[in-house]
Order: structure tokens, then C-alpha cells, then sequence
């Protein structure tokens, strides 16, 4: 799921051997969280005489385990320089809407609690092959079992050569890759939730050009798939 997000791949195995990103079902009495009865996705007519209402068909996305795949949102997004907010695993069945919404969150947070912020240390310049460390750091990440990023850069100044994750975060999944444009994009994961503030990710860039100004790099991020707000501060700067 994390390479697929990250980019590494762009299908899943069962995608690939069936032919189709989806799985098609007919479900006649769904009892969740019991056998929910689907079958083949066929009904038979001998023959059809008249207009039929209720035939309906479950669409099943491959890696969508919760069952809430919609269209791809903006993501909360921050320059470093500026505190200006700019804004596979599979499921054999589809969750029944009834089922996702009696579902508990998967992850406690207060309500109370305020947004998480994310932060990534301020890029000062670099020598060609000189290397350094930039920290991501999340505040107020109670609750979080995910996020995704986009970091984005200067590819013709800087790249980056290695990810890990750290502190608050350590142990967790991790999952990166170049795209094209200078976007690298990061997915991180874990089985528990996060708790407090810290050090999510080290991110080691190496400098490419001859030194002197670097444009700010921007990082865009969502976490538990939106469900908690994710706004941006101010880097630090990186000595």
C-alpha cells in the first residue's frame, strides 16, 4: 500500500492478473459484520419484460481498505520561509455504508486538541556534494497513523539521497521515491498512533550546483487520509 503510494508502483498485483483496478459483486443481504451473501455480479432475466428496480452491483477498489476512496483533495501545504498556510492489502468485500459509519475511529484524538502542524528544517546552501540533514516534525500528532507527502525542491540544486524516520515516528513504515519535476513523494505508517510532538523524518539532500541562493523547499502532506487537520509552520533553519 505504502509503495503504491509513494509511487514505487502504479498497480497492484490482483490489479495486474485480473485485468481491472476493481472487483464487481452482487450482494442481495448484506448483514454486516456477518456472511454478507455476494455473489457473482450477474442477475438472469427469462426473459426481461418490464422495467427492474433494486438490481444493483458492489464496486470493490483493490487497496482501498477502508472503503473511502473519493477523488484526490488539495493538500496542506507550506514554503519554509513563509508561516503562510496555502493550503496491497484488498478487501475481499465492499463495506457496506452502514458498516463504515458504525465503525469507531480508528485512532483516539481529542476534539478538543488542535491541528497537527508539520514542519521541515530550512534549506541553507550547499556545496556540489556536500550533504545535510533536514528534520520533517510534526506537533499535536495524537492520533495519526499515516501521512503522505509531497516534498518539493530544486532538482537542478539539490537532491535528495536517503529518507528515514525518527523520533515520534521511529519504527515506523516508510515508503519514497522521485517524481518527475522535483517532487519526491513520502508515505509513512504505523500500527499505533502517534502521540505528542517531535521529529517524524530525516530527509539527507546533497547539493548539486555551485553555492549560493537555493529556492525553499515546499512540503504538502495529509494525514489519516484527511480525517485529521494538517496545517504548516515555519521551518527552522539547518546548520
Amino acid at each position: 500500500m505504502a509503495r503504491f503510494a509513494a509511487g514505487l508502483i502504479d498497480h497492484f498485483n490482483v490489479a495486474t492478473s485480473t485485468g481491472s483496478d476493481w472487483k464487481f459483486f452482487r450482494c442481495d443481504a448484506y448483514a454486516y459484520p456477518s456472511d454478507p451473501g455476494c455473489g457473482s455480479p450477474s442477475y438472469s432475466f427469462t426473459p426481461i419484460s418490464q422495467a427492474e428496480a433494486g438490481k444493483d452491483f458492489y464496486a470493490v477498489l483493490y487497496g482501498d481498505v477502508t472503503g473511502n476512496w473519493q477523488a484526490a483533495a488539495p493538500l496542506a501545504s507550506v514554503v519554509e520561509k513563509s508561516v503562510e498556510t496555502l493550503e496491497g492489502s484488498e478487501l475481499p468485500v465492499a463495506p457496506h455504508p452502514e458498516a463504515l459509519r458504525a465503525q469507531p475511529e480508528p485512532a483516539p484524538r481529542s476534539k478538543s486538541l488542535p491541528p497537527a502542524e508539520v514542519s521541515i528544517d530550512r534549506l541553507l546552501p550547499l556545496r556540489p556534494g556536500e550533504r545535510r540533514d533536514l528534520t520533517i516534525r510534526l506537533e499535536n500528532a495524537d492520533g495519526i497513523l499515516g501521512i503522505d507527502f509531497d516534498l518539493r525542491f530544486d532538482p537542478s540544486r539539490v537532491r535528495i539521497v536517503g529518507i528515514q524516520t525518527s523520533g515520534i515516528a521511529a519504527g515506523w513504515g516508510l515508503a519514497h521515491s522521485d517524481r518527475p519535476g522535483g517532487l519526491h513523494r513520502i508515505t509513512t505508517y504505523g500500527m499505533l498512533p502517534l502521540s505528542g510532538s517531535g521529529a517524524l523524518a530525516i530527509v539527507t539532500v546533497e547539493g548539486l550546483g555551485e553555492a549560493g541562493p537555493v529556492q525553499p523547499m515546499q512540503i504538502e502532506g495529509t494525514a489519516n487520509e484527511g480525517a485529521i487537520p494538517l496545517r504548516t509552520k515555519r521551518g527552522i533553519p539547518n546548520r
